[in-house]
């Protein structure tokens, strides 16, 4: 009777460590390759501000410093999405500060975004639809091209995967991607959304004829521009430019590091155009004689680049604990345990016989 209680007690308890195994492994494990409940992320980073030009005073802001800063957190989810919340502080030294919060809806397995949410989340503040990444990947990332998504444009821009490196600041394997938007139309939402100055003052205009960083083709139509158009506002309208060079960690799809350059430039409106001189120029030209309100780049600071690695052991290590460690331990014992008492209950039947 005691040999009958073991036996069956080694074969309940490995086939418990089995199961246990099976379910850390397709449970549990795929767990670590979805963005978390909780998940928060930090990224810094510092560079240069070769030109900040006030736009409602045409008043230049120069400084040698710039640092930005963005957080991300889940602010919700909801299944297999989660809405996302996505901060920016930009700063320079002079003590002036721009901040930008939007939220997104994102596949918490692709990281691609997704138009299945619930409708309460199209009321949180800078939600709109989007397509592809937002600059966080998915765990095992692919050697492909992606698709960025650009509040600037509202419109996604190709992503092109770059090859595979050895990048230098975090001593890791990384994918290396590229993702540039040359000179073009900042959509009239996204002006609206950053509350960019739609108008200028025409007095304040008339300050550019003296300004020598205008283009000199510009600072001599100021004055048949301003003659055409003899109202006390000017409408404006903007272009951004970018290039973003990105470093991921492919195993968990972590931004090692990112640089960046970003320029914002403002012209006059076409209502304007159409109106003057500029409307005999090729549009190539005439986008040449936008001035430049903001020219920025920057890169991801040490500390972020530390973190980033510190982030990626701990992920890697804890994919590795649930996804091969502990269902081959516990499979692996639960087989042992199993057999023991298997081998229990044909000694018995032996011996009885």
């Amino acid at each position: 009777m005691k040999h009958r209680l073991t036996s069956s007690i080694l074969i309940g308890t490995g086939i418990v460590l089995v199961t246990a195994g099976l379910v850390v492994m397709l449970g549990i494990a795929p767990r670590y390759r979805t963005m978390q409940d909780a998940m928060t992320l930090t990224q810094r980073y510092e560079g240069t501000l070769r030109t900040s030009i006030d736009v409602t005073t045409l008043e230049s802001l120069r400084s040698p410093r710039l640092n930005v800063q963005r957080s991300v957190s889940v602010a919700d989810t909801h299944g297999s999405t989660a809405l996302v919340r996505d901060e920016r502080v930009v700063r320079i030294p002079q003590g002036r500060l721009r901040r930008t919060v939007v939220h997104y809806a994102l596949d918490r397995t692709t990281m691609l975004c997704t138009d299945s949410y619930p409708e309460s989340w199209s009321r949180s503040s800078g939600f709109w639809p989007r397509l592809g990444l937002m600059a966080l990947w998915p765990y095992d990332v692919a050697r492909r091209d992606y698709e960025l998504w650009v509040d600037a444009y509202r419109r996604a821009v190709p992503l092109r995967f770059a090859g595979e490196v050895e990048h230098a600041r975090s001593a890791r394997t990384a994918y290396r991607f590229t993702a540039s938007g040359d000179q073009q139309p900042m959509s009239p939402d996204e002006v609206e959304f950053l509350k960019l100055p739609e108008t200028i003052d025409t007095e304040r205009l008339q300050t550019l004829q003296e300004n020598p960083d205008v283009n000199p083709v510009l600072r001599r139509l100021l004055p048949d521009v301003l003659a055409a158009w003899t109202e006390e506002t000017v409408p404006v309208a903007y272009s951004w430019e970018f290039h973003t060079t990105y470093w991921v960690e492919p195993r968990t799809g972590i931004l090692l590091d990112m640089r960046t350059r970003n320029t914002l430039r403002v012209g006059v409106a076409e209502e304007v155009v159409t109106r003057t001189a500029l409307a005999t120029l090729p549009a190539a030209q005439r986008a040449t004689l936008e001035v430049i309100v903001e020219d920025a780049s920057y890169v991801s600071t040490e500390a972020t680049v530390a973190a980033a690695v510190k982030q990626v052991d701990q992920s890697v290590a804890a994919l590795e604990l649930h996804a091969t460690i502990l269902p081959i331990v516990l499979v692996v014992t639960g087989l042992v345990v199993g057999t023991a008492g298997s081998l229990l209950v044909i000694r018995r039947r032996r011996a009885s016989e």
